[in-house]
């Protein structure tokens, strides 16, 4: 065996073990997605950063050699299929992968092959898009099989704290339409400013008198009960998670879109 292919060997080697321990955290992590930290997320996104890395120091270095190139954008495409358990989704997104990867390896020989003056950065550029496209498809489809069997349990759900940085940025429009809404403030707040607004010269009493018929027509708009101490973002919380159940009771694929969706956002 000659030295240029034991080092593509070495390579692939590192490449599949780095792959599979990559792949294999990040689909254990997604099944404790609820417990996840700044920290924990910080730790994945540096080992989603040296995957890309490796992936493209891997496919420069077998550039122009037809058998190791498309082993070594084979191999994160084949953990994929082993991980998914050779689901459809899983084969798809394989699919992708793998077309992806060798795109890039197409797109490098090329600039390699017709640039007179070759620089680093804009040969590389353009590849290393491609790595990171391939690398957020390989996490959707690691993602998609524990969101299924969350589905299956009732057991995933949105949770408020991200309708609350989503409706964050809007609170002055919210407020324009719903007078005394603030982003933290609890149903029956919104209703206690409104009420006073409207009619400054009620009293305590009077006005948590008038609560609950308030209250009731704010709930009937949801279509969902209220006991006052929920904030919109948590009723917006509720209202999503009921329709993705309801969702994924009839389409699944489409439901975990939405969740993966709302995720990268």
């Amino acid at each position: 065996m000659t030295l240029q292919r034991q080092k593509e060997l070495l390579i692939g080697i590192f490449v599949t073990l780095y792959s599979a321990l990559f792949f294999l955290g990040f689909q254990l992590a997604v099944s404790r997605i609820s417990t996840w930290s700044p920290f924990f997320i910080l730790v994945i996104g540096i080992g989603a950063l040296v995957w890309c890395a490796l992936m493209a120091c891997a496919t420069s270095f077998v550039v122009n050699r037809s058998g190791s190139s498309v082993i070594v954008a084979a191999l994160p495409a084949l953990l994929l299929l082993f991980l998914g358990f050779l689901r459809l989704d899983s084969l798809i997104g394989a699919a992708i992968v793998f077309l992806v990867l060798m795109g890039v390896q197409r797109k490098i020989s090329w600039e390699l092959n017709t640039r007179v003056n070759v620089h680093v950065i804009p040969v590389y550029y353009g590849a290393v898009r491609y790595v990171i496209f391939a690398l957020l498809i390989s996490l959707i489809t690691l993602s998609i099989p524990t969101l299924l069997a969350s589905f299956d349990n009732n057991s995933i759900a949105v949770p408020a704290e991200t309708f609350k940085l989503i409706i964050r940025p809007f609170e002055s429009v919210i407020s324009g339409y719903l007078p005394g809404y603030t982003t933290d403030s609890t149903v029956d707040e919104i209703i206690t400013r409104q009420i006073r607004s409207q009619y400054p010269d009620l009293s305590a009493p009077e006005i948590n008198l008038a609560k609950p018929a308030v209250r009731q027509e704010f709930a009937k708009q949801f279509a969902t009960q209220l006991s006052g101490r929920e904030t919109l973002a948590d009723i917006s919380a509720g209202w999503i998670n009921t329709r993705l159940r309801q969702m994924a009771g009839d389409n699944r694929q489409v439901a975990v879109v939405f969740v993966i969706g709302l995720t990268f956002v």
